[in-house]
C-alpha cells in the first residue's frame, strides 16, 4: 500500500546507527546502574542523534536505544539472562504528523510484511491533541536490503538512499 499522501511529512529517513533493543523484567527494580547510565545518556552524553525509548508494562521494561552498551552488561548489573538485540535498523516517519491521520503506519508496513520483514514500530508525540511527532519502525540488520527494496517499490520516498548502514542494500 503506497503512501496515503504525498507529502514531505511521509518521506523516509534511513537512520545512520544501529539499534538496541534491552528487555528487562518489570518484576524488579531498575538497577541502580541501569539508571544512571539512561541518565548519562540521556543528559549528559546525548548528541544531536541519540535515540533511547523506554517502555514499561506490566510483563517488561524494554529500552531501545542507538548509543553504546557496556560491552559486559552485568556492568549494568543486569544478568547474562536478559535478552540483547542489538541488529536493528530503523526508519523515521519525516513528521510532524497530524494527529488526524490514520493509517500511515498501516500502509508503511503492509510492504514489510509482504517481503517477510518482522518491525518493532515506537510513535512519539509532541502534543496530546494536534499532533504526533512521528513514528520509527525497527527491522532487524539482517532484512534492510528487503525493507528498503519494498518500500522504494511501494511507492515510499526515501530521502537518503545512501545511508552507510544500509549500503549493500
Amino acid at each position: 500500500m503506497p503512501p496515503p499522501f504525498d507529502t514531505p511529512e511521509l518521506h523516509l529517513h534511513l537512520l545512520n546507527k544501529a539499534h538496541t533493543l534491552l528487555r528487562l523484567p518489570s518484576n524488579e527494580d531498575l538497577p541502580s546502574s541501569v539508571s544512571n547510565w539512561l541518565t548519562r545518556c540521556l543528559w549528559a552524553g546525548a548528541t544531536a542523534d541519540a535515540f533511547i525509548s523506554i517502555t514499561r508494562t506490566p510483563d517488561e521494561v524494554s529500552i531501545v536505544t542507538n548509543l553504546s552498551l557496556p560491552d559486559n552488561l552485568k556492568d549494568l548489573g543486569v544478568s547474562a539472562e536478559v535478552p540483547l538485540t542489538s541488529s536493528f535498523g530503523a526508519i523515521k516517519v519525516q513528521g510532524p504528523l497530524a494527529h488526524h491521520l490514520t493509517g500511515i503506519l498501516n500502509a508503511m508496513i503492509l510492504p514489510l510484511r509482504d517481503a517477510q520483514v518482522p518491525i518493532f514500530a515506537i510513535s512519539t508525540a509532541l502534543s496530546p491533541s494536534t499532533l504526533l511527532d512521528t513514528d520509527y519502525v525497527l527491522v532487524p540488520l539482517s532484512k534492510v536490503s528487503d525493507a528498503k527494496k519494498a518500500l522504494v517499490e511501494d511507492g515510499w520516498t526515501i530521502v537518503n538512499l545512501d545511508n552507510e548502514l544500509w549500503q549493500g542494500s
